[in-house]
């Protein structure tokens, strides 16, 4: 009876160690496939990063040349400008000296010529001031460009790190999820097994316990010697 016992007691026991492996094992193949799906989207996410910078930089890199390209093609034109406003100067103070020179005393010349020098040099200086001036706007489109850039590539990049937080943070509340139902399939198997073993020590024990009580009653082993078919009733104490 005992060795019955036993023995049903460890079939008992190997069926659950098997429902056991089992859930390990759906378990296992569960968070393997979770693994997998989050290093895919991982890597997805990476990738857009990866296509969203690289066109950025394309953007920044064209739009960049384009402003450099006008503000080259402005400094272009100012010098021209100025060469041929200089140039037209030129022309006009050697027209005027040589008029000074066909119609005036050389005393009415030299006062003439002075005065010609002074009124070219007040014009040298509104042109070089006018010139000054242009230059600073320039740097100034140069420098408001190169803030943009910053200002703009640092804004994707905070961008990109607010979408990378919110996706880890989402990743890391389904893995808690995930690891959550594991404990609950897990508390539940538990449960499940104590019951099982209980229901059968329970079951067992009635056994032991009717055994023991058809014994007893029929005499069948008294200890001292051999009554075959004692039958019921036996007065054996």
């Amino acid at each position: 009876m005992a060795a019955k016992q036993a023995e049903t007691t460890q079939r008992n026991e190997d069926r659950i160690a098997a429902s056991f492996a089992a859930l390990e094992a759906r378990i296992a193949a569960a968070d393997a496939e979770y693994t997998g799906v989050l290093a895919d989207k991982r890597a997805d996410f990476d990738a857009a990063v990866a296509a969203q910078n690289a066109a950025w930089a394309a953007n920044v890199a064209a739009r960049t040349a384009a402003v450099n390209g006008a503000i080259a093609q402005a400094e272009a034109d100012i010098a021209a400008a100025e060469e041929a406003k200089r140039a037209s100067w030129d022309h006009d103070e050697k027209e005027i000296r040589w008029a000074i020179t066909s119609i005036y005393n050389y005393d009415t010349q030299a006062a003439l010529n002075v005065a010609l020098t002074a009124a070219r040099a007040v014009k040298d200086a509104q042109c070089d001031e006018r010139l000054a001036a242009l230059a600073v706007t320039i740097q100034e489109c140069r420098d408001a460009w190169a803030a943009t850039v910053v200002a703009e590539t640092n804004s994707l990049n905070a961008n990109t790190a607010a979408a990378d937080a919110a996706c880890t943070a989402a990743s890391n509340d389904q893995w808690d999820q995930l690891n959550a139902y594991f404990a609950e399939s897990r508390a539940q198997f538990a449960a499940w097994a104590a019951a099982e073993r209980a229901a059968l020590a329970a079951f067992i024990a009635d056994c032991q316990a009717a055994w023991e009580y058809i014994q007893a009653s029929y005499c069948l082993d008294h200890g001292k010697e051999s009554i075959p078919n004692a039958g019921f009733g036996c007065n054996w104490s």
